[in-house]
């Protein structure tokens, strides 16, 4: 791919091939002129890997031919280093002049702000992220160019306790809840599908193939009992209200089968700075490294805050662990804390805890839920939470919301 940074860029063709056409599907280019041996324009600022389309011909040969770019933004994160408490980051500069900038760190009433100067193409000194700033799950870094965003980041630890004691408010979801988290298995995921064979998986959404009756039993007496008078405490300080009554709906479903909405909505109200999430669901080998599901927390001015779930760094299947063995199989992200709900263990290494070796074999007895986090803007009021399901074949729900508010 072409990595583009700043807003003008040209494309030249090879010798005796000519230019007939250009398709700019993405809307990627302004100002655009183009002749029959070159393309030129001004990139417009929608960051990551987009892709033209260009008509080509060479004597009485003609083609389309795709033309990947990665635009690139003037500065990015060049270094994330957290353990424990210590966190620290460092800026790159990608373009011709020095820069000038500010970054805040975790933006809201404990935010960390300090100056940061750039020299062209050049990379800042590490900063150091102060403890009384950091808190478990997301730090954001937004950097700031004379009072306007030019780019923001996020780097994660799940290791980090913060010095203050904060605010945590737990969210009443009984409304909402549509299943328990046992059923995930125990029914028929029937439609929409193909009438045709096809390699889906089997109806009880779980399995493949070549091992069509697979299930996986999902048991949370644990988790029950864990949740003292309805309050799950975790090693993050963060609690969920999670009822004890075995009866009860727990989950809220969404998937793209027509068992439960693909899509459901929950009000909030209020300010809040963070998001915590208990949640649990089903993925599988085909849905790697993909958008399984989206959590988007929507404001009053019509402004959002987006969560993608993505397997295997922040979706995980509700029956196994991740092998990961550094080679084949990685991961991009810091393993996020994984309530087990059979014995309402949370720990960050299902591995050790389990005692798992290998790629084979990685099942949790009993099945578990995943924490995670989203950063929100304390400026703002909250409106709504929607839980959507974006691929096919897989379940994507919630069990628990709890909003730290300031």
């Amino acid at each position: 791919s072409i990595a583009v940074v700043g807003s003008s860029w040209k494309l030249s063709l090879p010798l005796r091939t000519q230019l007939r056409e250009v398709r700019d599907e993405q809307n990627l280019l302004s100002k655009r002129q183009w002749d029959s041996n070159s393309l030129s324009a001004v990139i417009r600022d929608n960051t990551g890997e987009r892709t033209l389309f260009v008509k080509l011909s060479q004597g009485d040969m003609e083609w389309w031919a795709p033309v990947a770019i990665q635009v690139i933004p003037p500065v990015t994160l060049a270094a994330w280093e957290s353990e424990g408490n210590t966190l620290s980051f460092a800026l790159e500069n990608h373009t011709a002049s020095a820069r000038s900038l500010t970054c805040v760190v975790n933006p809201g009433k404990r935010a960390y702000s300090l100056s940061v100067e750039i020299p062209a193409y050049a990379t800042s000194s590490a900063i150091q992220i102060p403890a009384a700033t950091a808190e478990p799950g997301t730090t954001r870094i937004v950097v700031y160019e004379k009072k306007q965003e030019i780019a923001r980041f996020d780097g994660l630890n799940w290791e980090v306790r913060n010095a203050s004691a904060l605010p945590y408010e737990t969210v009443d979801l009984d409304s909402c809840l549509n299943a328990k988290v046992t059923d995930i298995f125990n029914q028929k995921y029937l439609s929409p599908r193909p009438p045709y064979t096809t390699l889906q998986v089997p109806v009880q959404g779980i399995g493949e193939w070549c091992h069509p009756n697979a299930t996986a039993e999902i048991e949370d007496s644990g988790l029950l009992q864990a949740a003292e008078n309805d309050r799950l405490e975790t090693p993050l300080g963060v609690p969920f209200r999670i009822r004890q009554d075995p009866e009860a709906n727990n989950i809220l479903f969404t998937t793209r089968w027509d068992n439960y909405p693909d899509t459901i909505t929950v009000p909030l109200s209020g300010q809040a700075s963070r998001a915590y999430l208990l949640m649990a669901g089903s993925t599988n080998p085909m849905q790697c490294h993909m958008v399984n599901g989206k959590v988007t927390v929507t404001y009053t001015d019509g402004t959002t805050a987006e969560l993608p779930l993505v397997n295997p760094e922040s979706w995980c299947p509700i029956e196994q662990d991740f092998y990961v063995d550094g080679q084949a199989f990685c991961l991009k992200a810091p393993r996020p804390y994984r309530v087990l709900f059979k014995s309402g263990v949370i720990t960050r290494d299902v591995e050790s805890y389990l005692g798992l070796h290998g790629a084979d074999n990685r099942t949790i007895p009993g099945g578990a839920g995943v924490i995670l986090d989203l950063p929100l803007d304390i400026s703002r009021t909250l409106q709504s939470l929607t839980l959507s399901a974006e691929s096919t074949e897989v379940i994507i729900g919630l069990m628990a919301l709890t909003l730290e508010r300031e």
